[in-house]
């Protein structure tokens, strides 16, 4: 017995050692790969632009390192704009990515989504190499410490990666329990022999939320979003249309300071700019400041910012300055706007000509199919149109409606109400309601007193 423990130690220790062998001799191999990313890298970039890579790098093999089994952090979109800033749009970043075992994967769309398909950098299961994973992440560390010259307290600290478990159940090696993955332990798995996985129909507490949301968001639309009557007003360059709140002092200032209007047009104009770029600049830092998350996190995190908006009210800008504004739902689409501007802006003889919308900046046409949502174009938005044959209305303004410039009824801004606090003031009113209802018909009742309710429960004790 004693020679045949020893012999098993032998045959062991032997294995440990071929492993040992193989391991070494595998990174030995992806050594030059590493060193020209983190070259290509350095000589590349800014310090600081080359330390940020670093530091997201480190925290994606972290991630690797620590959720074994787990697909998402295996799997990045390359049009995440939060990894195109900090790895992707630097020389040597995706290098780096593929040195660690990452792929690009093409995801094909569907027929009706062409030209939609998405990139993903993929790390194979025949790819995923603890030991190399290990190995990069210390050499990055290294790098970023001593060539880059960042405190080591800056670098999220390592980890052992968790050690799989072994299934002793039948005497086979098991892969051990997926704590990424759903379970299910009851009578029908026990039956069956085997875990069946999450019940079918199974959401998380996100998923639900979110479709709570937009059901709620579609109950809103429904119950606000009605539009009888475009509302068309046609306005020649320089003027202002201004709401009938607003309209006697508006006049008034008017009558006095005619030239005024072209000034506080351009003002309106430079603020509405001014605005768009603020936001696109505020979009795009919360974009790169955002962690990894999932689709659902995403949608749920937008739909809690929108509104339900009873319409959108556009202003169509021609390229000789006049222009015409009218409301819209924000479900209909592109197409069903150029039909209103054809059927009730233009006049008969101009019906014909082709033209197309689009809106800056930047310059982005507008697609037949898109509706006004997609498009961000709600509550108010500014579009322009481009003939596709200019010289037909080179000085005259004959293609417009005359009858809109004296129309009476001018399009109104649009109300909105947002998702999750439409239905509170609701409820609020209701309970008020209900209890002045109690209030006035019923008496209230009068509380007992701790020695009435033991005399009570003494009487039921004894069957009185």
């Amino acid at each position: 017995v004693f020679v045949a423990v020893v012999v098993y130690i032998d045959f062991l220790v032997s294995i440990n050692q071929y492993n040992n062998n193989m391991a070494s001799s595998s990174i030995a191999s992806k050594k030059p790969m590493l060193e020209a990313s983190l070259s290509k890298l350095l000589n590349g970039n800014f310090d600081a632009d080359s330390l940020t890579c670093i530091q997201t790098c480190l925290k994606v093999v972290d991630n690797i390192l620590q959720k074994p089994g787990n697909e998402k952090v295996r799997s990045i979109r390359y049009q995440n704009q939060a990894m195109q800033n900090r790895i992707l749009s630097k020389q040597g970043g995706v290098d780096i990515l593929y040195s660690c075992g990452f792929v690009l994967k093409e995801e094909q769309p569907l027929l009706s989504q062409a030209g939609q398909g998405e990139s993903f950098l993929v790390l194979p299961d025949q790819n995923e190499d603890t030991d190399w994973l290990v190995h990069v992440r210390h050499t990055l560390c290294q790098v970023a410490i001593h060539q880059l010259k960042c405190k080591p307290d800056m670098l999220p600290k390592f980890h052992p990666p968790p050690k799989a478990t072994v299934a002793v159940g039948n005497g086979t090696f098991g892969q051990g329990f997926n704590v990424y993955q759903g379970h299910r332990f009851d009578g029908q798995s026990a039956a069956v022999g085997k875990l069946l996985g999450p019940p079918k129909g199974w959401k998380s507490a996100t998923e639900s939320q979110l479709e709570s949301l937009e059901k709620k968001q579609a109950q809103l639309a429904k119950k606000h979003q009605i539009v009888k009557e475009r509302n068309w007003v046609a306005l020649r360059p320089g003027e202002v249309l201004h709401t009938p709140a607003a309209t006697t002092t508006a006049a008034a200032a008017a009558a006095h300071q005619p030239q005024s209007t072209t000034s506080s047009s351009s003002r309106e104009d430079s603020a509405l700019l001014a605005s768009h770029i603020q936001k696109q600049q505020k979009r795009v830092q919360e974009e790169s400041n955002r962690g990894f998350t999932t689709k659902a996190m995403r949608d749920l995190e937008k739909i809690k910012k929108q509104k339900v908006y009873s319409h959108t009210l556009l202003a169509i800008t021609f390229p000789d300055g006049c222009s015409c504004k009218g409301q819209f739902l924000p479900a209909e689409t592109v197409n069903s706007v150029m039909e209103s501007i054809r059927q009730d802006v233009l006049t008969q003889g101009f019906q014909s000509e082709g033209f197309e919308l689009y809106i800056t900046p930047p310059r982005t046409k507008l697609l037949p199919h898109q509706t006004l949502s997609e498009l961000d174009l709600v509550p108010a938005a500014k579009v322009f149109v481009s003939w596709k044959a200019p010289a037909n209305f080179k000085g005259t303004i004959a293609y417009l409606n005359a009858g809109l410039f004296q129309s009476s009824a001018a399009p109104s801004m649009a109300s909105g109400v947002s998702v999750l606090t439409a239905g509170g003031d609701d409820e609020a009113s209701s309970k008020k309601k209900t209890g002045k209802a109690a209030a006035a018909g019923t008496a209230v009742k009068k509380k007992k007193t701790k020695a009435e309710r033991q005399a009570e429960m003494l009487k039921r004790m004894m069957g009185k």
